[in-house]
């Protein structure tokens, strides 16, 4: 994607994603690499290409990443399974087993993602939602998605919007802590505001962890000419908004 710049710059491939994903819509999907319509099958080359390798990423990762994680938490049940080990030992060992677990509840989830190819196919609005209820069942944290105010989005925008409110609320839910995370999208004058809040303790935005993840969001946001902001202070939570313009 190079949507670079301002409304502008970017009015017119927008408006041509647009085009595209309506021509789409008028077809039915069959299977994994091909399209039909009433008529007769029709063959996309390209869409099968990617369907292939995205099937082939997945099998290197399900074969790979996932069963060392897997291996990960066998060997660390049976450690914990030693009579001989200290209450402090058992303490970091069941620290282990929770993040190792939690890993490979990520990896599961990308395999997953990309093996239906699915992920950048759905609305924003049902990708916030579909998200929250993971991070529910992986963390047991409330998550509240409100976008009835937002306005419709060309696609590559809700597609970059999308994947940024997923990286922030899986941020605050495996490192803040929260109770509730709540996800909220709104006009206001001449654009719009995505926000992602969370009732944990904060963070420090300049903490070196902070920044990297923060930098990839704001690169994201850029792209579609926005920027994103951030509120936070200890003891009382955080907000990251993506506005626009």
């Amino acid at each position: 994607m190079t949507h670079r710049g301002g409304t502008r710059a970017m009015a017119y491939p927008l408006e041509a994603t647009n085009t595209r994903v309506a021509s789409r819509a008028r077809v039915v999907i069959t299977n994994r690499v091909g399209l039909h319509t009433a008529d007769h099958p029709v063959v996309d080359p390209a869409g099968q290409a990617v369907a292939l390798e995205r099937a082939r990423i997945a099998r290197e990762i399900h074969d790979g990443a996932l069963q060392d994680a897997y291996a990960a938490q066998l060997e660390l049940a049976r450690l914990r399974s030693m009579p001989e080990l200290t209450p402090d030992v058992l303490a970091a060992v069941d620290l282990l087993r929770a993040a190792v677990g939690a890993m490979a509840g990520d990896i599961r989830q990308v395999v997953d993602e990309l093996h239906h190819g699915r992920t950048d196919e759905l609305p924003f609005a049902r990708r916030a939602a579909e998200h929250a209820t993971r991070l529910t069942q992986h963390f047991g944290v409330i998550s509240v998605v409100d976008l009835k105010g937002l306005p419709p989005l060309p696609a590559a925008v809700d597609c970059e919007l999308g994947r940024i409110v997923q990286e922030a609320m899986t941020n605050a839910a495996k490192h803040a802590g929260p109770c509730q995370i709540t996800v909220r999208g709104r006009r206001r004058a001449g654009g719009w505001i995505v926000s992602v809040t969370d009732d944990g303790p904060g963070f420090d935005p300049a903490a070196q962890g902070a920044r990297f993840g923060l930098q990839g969001m704001a690169a994201r946001a850029a792209l579609i000419g926005a920027r994103l902001a951030i509120d936070s202070v200890h003891g009382k939570g955080a907000e990251i908004r993506v506005v626009y313009p």
